[in-house]
Formats: C-alpha cells, structure tokens, sequence
C-alpha cells in the first residue's frame, strides 16, 4: 500500500491461511475487502487493515474478485459466470447479473473494480457500471479504469498506447495518447489528490518495479494539446467533407520525445508538459507534405490540424513479393505480391509474374488476365493513392529439381518508364 500524503510504502496482512495461491482486495465506503484462495468466507476490515471481520459466502465455490457500493457486497467466481450480491454482510446471496449482454452474462472469470465512487464489472466484451436496476455499459473490456473526485481514467495497450478521460456519464472527455513517457500503460495505475500513480524500474535499484511515478492532472483540460491530421487531396488547407482522415498517423513532440497515434477520425491529444514543444504528422511517402510542416507549442491549445498534402502528378507503384512457404520438389506453395501505390498519381497498371522452368501456377486470385508459358500477367484499372492491393499464387514445383537449387521468380509492375523510382517496380 502507498501512502499518498506520506509517499510511503507498507504492507498490510490479509487473513487466511498461509499456503492460499492467491488475493483479491477492494476499496470503497471506508471499507477494505480480501478474498482468498478458499471457498467459505472472506474478509472485511473498517480500520485500513488493522483488524478484520470474516464474511460468510454460503458457497462451495472459491471467490475471484470482490466489491462493494451502495452497503451491498459483491463477489464473482471463475468458473460458473455468477456475480453473486448481498445486502446483509453476506447472510443472504442473490446471482446479479441484469444488464449484461450475452456472451458476458455467460462468460467466466469476471472482475469487479471499484473506481472512485463507482464499481465496474469487467466482463469478455465490455465493462458494466453498476446501477440499483442493472448493469450499464461502460467501455471495452480491454480498457482498465482508476478514478475518483468525478474523474475516471481507463488505460489500454490492446489497439494502441492510450489514456482516456471519461465523465460522470462514461462520454469520452479527452484521450491522453503517450502523455508521459515514464508510465507504463501495460502496469496498473491508481489516482488519488488530482493525481496518476504508476510503477516502473529504476537502474539504481535490484527490484523490477520498485519506483512509483506521479503525474499531475489537476486541471488537465487547460493543458492539452490536440488537432487533426487529415488528407487534403485538393490542396486547400480545409478537411472538406469528401476528405479523408489519416488514421494511424504517428504525432511526435520535441524535445519531449513523446509520441501519440491518431485516432479513426484522424485526432491526436498531447497532455502538454514542455514549453516551445515542437509538433510533427508523419507523412506517409516522401511525395506528401505537411501544411504547417509543424507546430511550436506556446500554450495549451486545440485545433493545432495538419493537412497532408500530394506533390502533383507523382508516380510510384512499387511490388513486394512474400512465399509463405518453403519451396519442396512435388509440393504446392502460395506467394502473395503485394502492389503498393506510394505516389500521388491513380493510374492503370500491369503485374507479370515469371515462374522458372520447373515450376508451374495451380491457382491465382484474382484471376490472370494471361498465362504464356511461364509468364502470367494481370491488368488493373488503378489504385489509389497510399493504398495497396494483393494477389495470391499457389505454384506447384516439380518433383525433379535437387534440393538446394536456386532459382529466381521475376514480378514487375509497370509502366516502369514513367515512374519515379524504378528500384521498387
């Protein structure tokens, strides 16, 4: 346990038996809950750990996690999907799961946790809020939550590093992508006095996480820094409507070295640290650029947008080839030539595939449009800019060739003249 106004560390003695593999405890109301490894009861304490008071569970089964809002406590199992309520310090048990979707109303291993004032249930699709009538969806189930004071922040690492701010009404208030490079996302946090507790290493120390980091959030919603990166085909510095957003785009902030991804609508957010920051868009071929190329960050400010803008008239398709498989005389293997436009311009094009002597197609999706010999060709229409597109083969290779014989399989996408860089054709 962490003391916050003593920033120190001690330890609290949960009962039980000393030979139990595991514990789960929970906060809230002045109350500490544990549960342990054993099936009948579990724990409660009112003086912070002092001293504890057993809680019949009338059940067979072995407590997983455990909560409690509202004088009512909860406990789940792993193993039969229940999450089991009582109002009256566990004399009486009822299964409380109203409000669940399917899968999780059947799914094991739920887990509850008490964030501030409110407790959550994280099932296999998403996590609930705890409501007198039911449970209401809250967030994914990949997300962990810690909060109090009105402020919940949910932390994942599944699709992407992120940091999200929700309120009262779990409606997103912001998305703190990478806002501090010393907290690990992928470790457990807790909030308390305005501020975000995590754990990490230290080089100065033998223990593998022995440094608890602090970042301050009071008054956060003065200190972001947010915009857009969007794709401006036509050049004009405004996200018009048949624009689209660049999703996935990697915003680095200097001398900060703190980076963010943005979102499907093409948002980034810096919780801003640093005076004269400067904020870059990754551009996404070397035939686009960035209007303004960057940002120096006086102050805390929104709309800070980039508009990644095309180079006219600049072509560059290039194709990569990738077997999935090693090549066995009298065995099939499947290649997948990827062709990739990294230029600006949406032109037609044609891929020829030519196979050795040895070797002959069996399959080919999509379709050649020929196959000479061992010369196979496709014919597209075009392919947008900064997109890609596949084919599939599956050759089949001779029985004759000796093991260890090297050959070569030839794939080019033309027109190779007019390109800019012929290196990747």
């Amino acid at each position: 346990r962490y003391n916050i106004a003593g920033e120190t560390l001690d330890t609290i003695i949960i009962p039980g038996i000393s030979d139990v593999t595991y514990c789960n405890f929970s906060y809230g109301d002045g109350q500490l809950l544990a549960s342990r490894d054993l099936p009948s009861a579990f724990w409660r304490s009112l003086d912070d750990g002092i001293s504890w008071d057993s809680i019949p569970i009338t059940s067979n089964f072995i407590p997983y996690t455990n909560g409690l809002i509202d004088g009512r406590l909860f406990l789940t199992h792993q193993n039969i999907g229940d999450v089991l309520m009582s109002d009256d310090l566990g004399q009486t048990w009822v299964d409380f799961r109203a409000g669940l979707g399917f899968q999780d109303n059947h799914a094991w291993y739920k887990q509850l946790h008490r964030v501030g004032d409110i407790l959550l249930l994280e099932g296999a699709d998403s996590t609930y809020r705890y409501t007198p009538l039911g449970w209401q969806r809250w967030s994914k189930s990949d997300v962990k939550w810690t909060g109090g004071d009105g402020h919940y922040f949910g932390w994942s690492v599944a699709q992407e590093r992120q940091l999200l701010v929700f309120n009262e009404d779990a409606s997103l208030a912001t998305r703190l992508d990478s806002s501090n490079f010393l907290l690990d996302l992928s470790l457990p946090m807790s909030y308390g006095n305005h501020a975000l507790y995590g754990i990490g290493q230290s080089a100065l120390s033998a223990l593998l996480y022995p440094v608890i980091y602090k970042l301050n959030v009071n008054g956060f919603e003065n200190g972001l820094v947010s915009g857009q990166v969007f794709l401006d085909a036509n050049s004009n510095g405004f996200f018009d409507p048949e624009e689209a957003p660049q999703v996935g785009n990697i915003v680095s902030s200097k001398p900060l070295n703190s980076v963010t991804t943005t979102n499907s609508y093409g948002d980034y957010t810096f919780l801003f640290w640093q005076q004269n920051d400067t904020i870059r868009p990754q551009l996404p071929s070397p035939y686009y650029s960035a209007q303004p190329p960057y940002y120096i960050v006086n102050q805390a400010a929104a709309s800070l947008d980039f508009a990644i803008q095309p180079q006219p008239d600049a072509l560059d398709y290039n194709i990569h080839a990738t077997a999935h498989n090693v090549f066995r005389p009298g065995f099939p293997t499947n290649i997948t030539l990827t062709c990739s436009n990294l230029g600006t311009v949406d032109q037609p094009f044609t891929v020829t595939a030519i196979l050795p002597g040895f070797m002959h197609l069996d399959a080919a999706s999509p379709a050649p449009d020929a196959v000479v010999e061992d010369t196979i060709t496709w014919t597209f229409p075009g392919l947008q800019s900064l997109s890609s597109t596949d084919i599939l083969l599956t050759v089949q290779t001779e029985i004759f060739p000796a093991l260890g014989t090297v050959f070569d399989i030839r794939t080019e996408l033309g027109p190779v003249e007019s390109d800019l860089n012929t290196s990747n054709n």
